[in-house]
């Protein structure tokens, strides 16, 4: 029993000496543009981290990696880290009435679009009952395309001076009801507020009610029919794209807040450098992250790893030249984004 307790002591002194031996390997390299001081020395005396460790293992698929960890002083990161925080509280906050007001805003214009169908409706089954709208129909068949687009206060206005005289004397053969037949499409139209929407001012994600009374060359079975697809698609869909939107941005806020105005302690904040160490060859960089971490809630922690092997090198330049910590203030507000959710 002794002898194997004394193996098993010479076996992980051994282990621990190889252990020592692919560190050391590590600690020898120096920079290409600076030979003057090894990486272990460099990296263990930067004036940014108040605590270095070096450690080896071994990866999921059995190779050895030597592995470098820079724990930034608490006293650094800690206020700069609650002064992200605040500003973030401050600014979700901001967000959240914006979106809020936007959802009121986006409401209220559905509502409206709703209001503005019923009306054309309304103002639909009169004109159609009195049949001026089919007088209206037959009109229109000597529109042009300018004429086509305008409104019912712009269609009143034409018709109302020398253009209009102009047009019944020479598309509608002098016709004498033809300014009766306008009057009454106008009144009925103002009466319904709906005498100035024309185009994008009237246009919902479905449809423009008013534009869909004044079509040209549509008869009043075509017209209702825009007006049952109209209301279809408003029905089918339910929200506009703005409140729905809106709601959205609204949900994903309130989580980012959740996770804001949560207590945390004991956060951490490092850099990680590794090294992939294969026999009879340079180790080779291969990982370099930033982590921040909270003890008592291990769902936030958050690591923002380089994503490029030339990153991985400009950054042990930088961690070798020491650096100050105003370099890593800057880059922390990433991971505290993450942290957060932040997305608006």
């Amino acid at each position: 029993m002794k002898i194997k307790l004394w193996l098993m002591s010479i076996l992980l002194l051994l282990s621990a000496c190889q252990d020592e031996a692919h560190i050391n390997q590590v600690k020898s390299l120096v920079m290409d543009n600076d030979t003057s001081i090894t990486l272990g020395n460099a990296l263990d005396h930067r004036e940014v981290c108040e605590q270095t460790r070096w450690s080896q293992f071994d990866d999921e698929k059995g190779r050895t990696v030597v592995e470098y960890r820079c724990m930034f002083p608490e006293s650094k990161y800690l206020p700069a880290f609650q002064s992200l925080r605040v500003n973030y509280l401050n600014t979700l906050n901001d967000n959240l009435r914006h979106y809020n007001d936007r959802l009121n805003d986006a409401l209220a214009e559905q509502q409206a679009e709703l209001q503005r169908l019923d009306k054309a409706r309304s103002v639909f089954d009169a004109l159609n009952k009195s049949g001026d709208l089919q007088r209206y129909q037959a009109i229109s068949r000597h529109f042009d395309s300018v004429m086509a687009m305008s409104s019912a206060r712009q269609l009143n206005e034409f018709f109302s001076d020398e253009r209009g005289e102009r047009f019944i004397a020479d598309e509608l053969k002098g016709d004498p009801n033809a300014r009766g037949t306008i009057n009454r499409i106008y009144a009925a139209l103002r009466q319904a507020g709906l005498e100035n929407e024309y185009g994008r001012n009237a246009r919902n994600e479905f449809c423009s009610p008013p534009d869909l009374l004044l079509a040209p060359m549509s008869s009043p079975a075509e017209v209702r029919q825009s007006l049952d697809d109209c209301q279809a698609k408003m029905s089918q869909r339910g929200d506009s794209y703005s409140v729905r939107d809106s709601r959205s941005r609204i949900e994903r806020i309130k989580a980012s807040l959740g996770r804001v105005n949560v207590s945390v302690d004991a956060i951490a904040y490092q850099e990680t450098f590794r090294w992939s160490v294969i026999p009879n060859e340079e180790p080779v960089l291969y990982y370099h992250a930033l982590t921040l971490s909270v003890k008592n809630h291990p769902d936030m922690d958050v690591t923002s790893p380089n994503d490029a092997g030339n990153a991985y090198t400009s950054a042990l330049r930088e961690a070798y030249q020491g650096n100050n910590f105003s370099d890593y203030k800057d880059r922390l507000w990433r991971l505290v984004a993450v942290m957060y959710h932040i997305t608006d």
